[in-house]
């Protein structure tokens, strides 16, 4: 499909006269899957070895990822309304060096507050900052009619890393140690992210002369179902708001403790280290597939219906945790868990987009963040507790499998428009 830029407008930085948006899903895949590998998928190999080097509990370090989505709750609203108003490509790159900072920092610690301050905080000001919202922000933009099948292309950078960077992870902490090996992460991770947004990041088809999706005219862009900005006033006092805050926080609810506990709870079952970051690759590659599945079907059927089916996923996936062993066991309630998972971004951008326009995606998103943060921040610490007193994850996993079932409920009263075209 060409686009080629108008007189008057500079062409894309690569691609002659295409259509640039493709470029931007392929920068958004980069993006997600060295900052969430960075900020999210790392910390499960972490774990022990860094339990082990510091003398600390599991719950201690789970406590980190709290305070990260901490910091992406405190942050969200202010990022989101800024990425309506200012450069995108600006605030990716504040976020990408400060994921190198913090990875850094963390890789000196000789006790928790490093870790704290490096994998919590910094980790949670570049996640905020380079992954969830601009990237969701760069792909709407982008594209409309084609937005669902983008968004799930998109979301194949962050679930893919989940596949690949827990192995790597876990083969370099065997061989050098998990110091060593933050520190590489760091200068890898920084040395391709500031040359790839500072480069390749254009905010808006417009920058460059072309339309949405690719289009040669603005009548073959379907309409939105919201043209209006709302504001945060307007949006706190909307139902449907509240309703996707208890969707989003308990859908997250699992999928934030498993983030943090599938390893050890591998470990714990008999499986080596290597064996256990398979597991959660598995998860994790299913995660990558449950994105562009969910998306593309998304463009075609109701997207209620998929979420609540991704939900049932989740459900499943705990149950088989529960009941399966082994590497075949844990492998098949993984991906379970990862087809369910993986689903969830690009479906909630999606009805948000279509409940309030693309104008006040970010803002309801950066809104719908923090409150959402009261249902799942306590997932990694809870497990973490639940396990420390217990001798085992039994208990946690019961509490896990009510989440998916609360969020149906929240999903049920949900009033998603159709598509207007």
């Amino acid at each position: 499909m060409n686009a080629p830029a108008t007189k008057g407008h500079p062409q894309p930085p690569v691609g002659g006269g295409a259509f640039y948006g493709w470029w931007i899903v392929a920068v958004t895949f980069v993006v997600g899957f060295l900052v969430a590998g960075g900020t999210v998928n790392a910390l499960g190999v972490l774990v022990k070895p860094i339990a082990e080097s510091l003398d600390v509990g599991r719950a201690e370090l789970g406590a980190v990822i709290t305070l990260k989505l901490a910091v992406n709750a405190a942050l969200s609203p202010w990022v989101g309304a800024l990425l309506a108003r200012r450069s995108i490509r600006g605030i990716m790159l504040t976020g990408a060096a400060a994921m190198g900072l913090g990875l850094a920092m963390a890789a000196f610690a000789q006790s928790l507050w490093p870790i704290y301050l490096g994998l919590g905080v910094l980790a949670g000001v570049a996640s905020t900052a380079a992954l969830f919202l601009p990237c969701i922000a760069l792909v709407s933009n982008w594209f409309t009619r084609l937005r669902g099948r983008a968004l799930g292309l998109a979301t194949l950078g962050p679930t893919l890393s989940g596949a690949v960077i827990p192995v790597l992870l876990s083969l370099l902490v065997d061989e050098v140690g998990w110091s060593a090996s933050l520190l590489l992460a760091a200068a890898v991770a920084t040395a391709i992210l500031l040359p790839v947004i500072w480069f390749f990041v254009l905010d808006r088809p417009e920058d460059c002369g072309q339309l949405p999706d690719g289009d040669s005219d603005t009548s073959d862009t379907p309409e939105e179902a919201s043209g209006e900005t709302w504001t945060i006033r307007r949006a706190v006092r909307s139902r449907d708001v509240w309703m996707l805050v208890g969707a989003i926080g308990t859908a997250n609810f699992a999928v934030v403790a498993m983030l943090v506990h599938l390893i050890p709870y591998a470990t714990d079952t008999g499986l080596s280290g290597e064996r256990a970051a398979l597991v959660f690759s598995v998860m994790t590659l299913m995660g990558a597939l449950g994105g562009p599945l969910f998306g593309t079907l998304a463009d075609y059927l109701s997207i209620k219906r998929l979420l609540i089916a991704s939900m049932l996923c989740q459900f499943v996936a705990v149950l088989l945790f529960a009941e399966l062993e082994g590497q075949l066991g844990l492998s098949l309630a993984a991906g379970t868990l990862g087809l369910g998972f993986g689903g969830l971004m690009p479906l909630v951008t999606l009805a948000v987009a279509r409940m309030f326009g693309v104008e006040s995606l970010t803002r309801i998103m950066g809104l719908c963040t923090p409150l959402s943060l009261l249902f799942y921040a306590p997932a990694a610490p809870l497990t973490g507790y639940l396990y420390d007193t217990h001798g085992s994850y039994e208990l946690a996993l019961q509490v896990l499998m009510a989440a998916p079932v609360l969020a149906i409920a929240f999903l049920g009263a949900l009033r998603i428009p159709p598509a207007r075209v």
